[in-house]
């Protein structure tokens, strides 16, 4: 047994002094190249590829929804600012139209106004409190009166003045001035008639008017 057990070290021994030296060299010794699965490396490969386009997608995705989200935030507060706007939008587009029917061809509407203003009595017996025109030439306002006499009075000047008055609807209604009378006047301006606003004299403003002062103008005076 000691001999079979020393054979190694025995040609261990007899290898250093053989010329052609040993046939194992102990110091670099050559590993056996390892046998590569390229199945398995393929699969690998594929898989990470995979998850690269899907982290990819991923945070395409959330970059996408992000941007959505903020949009839909602006739209928002831009739709509330809208409504909270909406009544100064419809007034604007009322007065434009408005402006926009003046300015069409036809009737100077701006010369009937002040030749109907000058033709009218006083501000103090009679206001107007709204004025508007249509189509054919017509006229619509809305008066307040002291008294009924004052609205026929009224009606025989507009008409002496050459406008077409239809009967006027004279009904009581108060406001907080004193006018105790309200009509609802209806013009047709005839195509023949011709303004001349040098030979009408208007009615002069009382002292106490205030109606072109904005910082106390209610509406309702003429």
């Amino acid at each position: 047994e000691l001999i079979a057990g020393a054979t190694a070290a025995i040609g261990l021994a007899l290898g250093l002094g053989d010329p052609r030296g040993l046939p194992f060299d102990f110091l670099h010794p050559k590993r056996p190249a390892v046998a590569r699965d390229m199945g398995r490396i393929r699969l690998l490969a594929g898989v990470a590829a995979a998850a690269a386009i899907m982290v990819f997608v991923l945070a395409v995705r959330a970059y996408m929804i992000r941007q959505r989200t903020a949009e839909n935030r602006s739209v928002a507060l831009q739709l509330t600012n809208a409504e909270k706007n909406r009544p100064l939008y419809r007034r604007m587009m009322t007065q434009a139209a408005a402006v926009d029917e003046w300015m069409k061809p036809g009737p100077d509407w701006m010369a009937h106004y002040a030749h109907i203003s000058a033709v009218m009595p006083p501000s103090e017996e009679v206001y107007l409190t709204s004025f508007s025109v249509g189509a054919q030439g017509l006229i619509r306002m809305t008066v307040q009166a002291r008294s009924g006499e004052l609205l026929t009075k009224m009606d025989k000047q507009l008409r002496a003045a050459g406008y077409e008055v239809k009967p006027l609807a004279i009904s009581p209604g108060a406001d907080r001035f004193g006018y105790e009378f309200r009509s609802n006047v209806e013009l047709l301006v005839p195509e023949k008639l011709k303004i001349d606003l040098a030979k009408v004299k208007p009615t002069p403003r009382p002292a106490d008017d205030g109606s072109l002062d904005p910082a106390i103008y209610r509406g309702g005076a003429r």
